[in-house]
């Protein structure tokens, strides 16, 4: 019994002096970890330079690794486009003023004039609007042609079709007119410069203008002054071009034509009968694709050049995010897991964080002076590209 006794009370005495080991270990262990992770001075001060460049060293954060590059973009080659309009420039929405006054009603190889120019023109605008918008404006198709008709004749003028509309309502909306009234064209080109200066051109079709086409068979009856219309409407804000089409005209009639044209900033192009409207049609819608495309072309070089630029600077966010801004947000973890260990005061953390942040501030100048520079090498692509376009961009 004694011996049993014994042997309890020098198991007890061994789990004690164990015990008492590992407390002694245990305060060891914490001792040497305090003397090397606490960068205090021999006072107890806080050194908060040192500290900063001690933990500073330990994140891998370097400026110097970031190799951005610019790389060149694909540029096409631009076949210049072909000439029909006086603008010569791409369309940013096509517009047809059809004359639909009873002078149309006229025959032409056993059809009436409306008739083919309603034919060739759906045929023109359907074909175009797949890649521009096209719109019709009509006149002359209201009231008669006797003078108790003549004021409602001369006041019709209205959309047909407006740029933009449901396109496969284009075809019923043509084939509805009927040539009826009197010619109020100075009305009409007015009419569409006050509906032109409500339509938004898109800003990627910067070097582009409203072209417009004015078809018709006879010279201006009610009134108006058709040549300062389009005058007026191709100075104006709006900038359009006025192209048109004589359709089956004599001298004097054609003269008036001519001079709209000209102070249209277009051209005229005569139209003897329903071949030769066609061709003329057929030239146009040619000429307005050619522009687009060589205008399509011109903004996918553009579209490049500013890509790989804009790429070069995320490449350049990215890795100033790597090696500067993760590298400082794990300092600042670091300085919190101190504080909470005990390891350094709030004061030394802060002290230490305003050098951190200092430093922070320098380096992200690096960006900066780098985003200067994609910048500036971007407006030299730019401007060479400019230089290579026959536009001149509109202001």
């Amino acid at each position: 019994m004694k011996a049993v006794k014994k042997q309890k009370a020098k198991q007890q005495m061994a789990k004690q002096q164990t015990a008492r080991q590992q407390m002694a270990v245990t305060l060891c262990t914490l001792i040497f970890s305090v003397a090397f992770v606490v960068p205090l001075n021999a006072d107890e001060t806080c050194d908060a330079q040192a500290l900063y460049e001690k933990l500073d060293a330990e994140t891998s954060g370097d400026i110097s690794r970031c190799d951005i590059q610019i790389k060149a973009p694909k540029i096409k080659e631009c076949p210049l486009p072909k000439t029909f309009s006086g603008g010569e420039r791409p369309a940013s929405h096509v517009v047809l003023l059809m004359d639909a006054s009873g002078s149309m009603a006229g025959k032409l190889g056993g059809k009436s004039k409306m008739s083919i120019a309603k034919r060739e023109s759906l045929r023109f605008l359907g074909a175009l609007q797949k890649d521009v918008p096209v719109g019709m404006i009509v006149y002359g198709h209201k009231g008669d042609n006797t003078k108790k008709g003549k004021a409602e004749s001369c006041d019709s003028v209205e959309w047909l079709h407006r740029p933009g509309a449901i396109k496969s309502k284009l075809k019923n909306s043509i084939n509805a007119l009927k040539p009826v009234g009197y010619t109020p064209m100075g009305d009409a080109l007015d009419f569409t410069l006050a509906e032109l200066q409500k339509v938004r051109i898109p800003k990627k079709k910067k070097d582009s203008i409203p072209i417009v086409y004015l078809l018709s068979d006879g010279k201006e009856t009610c009134g108006g002054d058709p040549v300062a219309s389009a005058k007026a409407l191709h100075e104006s804000g709006v900038r359009a071009v006025v192209n048109v089409i004589g359709f089956d005209v004599g001298k004097e009639t054609r003269k008036q034509l001519e001079e709209i044209s000209e102070a249209g900033g277009g051209k005229y192009f005569p139209a003897k009968d329903a071949k030769a409207l066609r061709k003329q049609l057929t030239a146009a819608h040619d000429t307005e694709m050619s522009l687009l495309q060589y205008e399509r072309c011109l903004f996918f070089n553009l579209s490049h050049t500013v890509g790989v630029h804009n790429n070069a600077l995320l490449d350049a966010i990215k890795c100033q995010t790597r090696e500067i801004t993760n590298p400082h947000r794990e300092l600042q973890k670091k300085l919190k897991t101190l504080v909470a260990e005990g390891a350094i005061d709030k004061e030394c953390a802060s002290q230490t964080k305003l050098l951190a942040y200092k430093q922070n501030l320098e380096d992200g100048r690096w960006l900066l002076d780098k985003n200067r520079e994609i910048r500036a090498h971007q407006e030299k692509a730019l401007e060479k590209m400019e230089k290579g376009s026959i536009w001149k961009s509109i202001k």
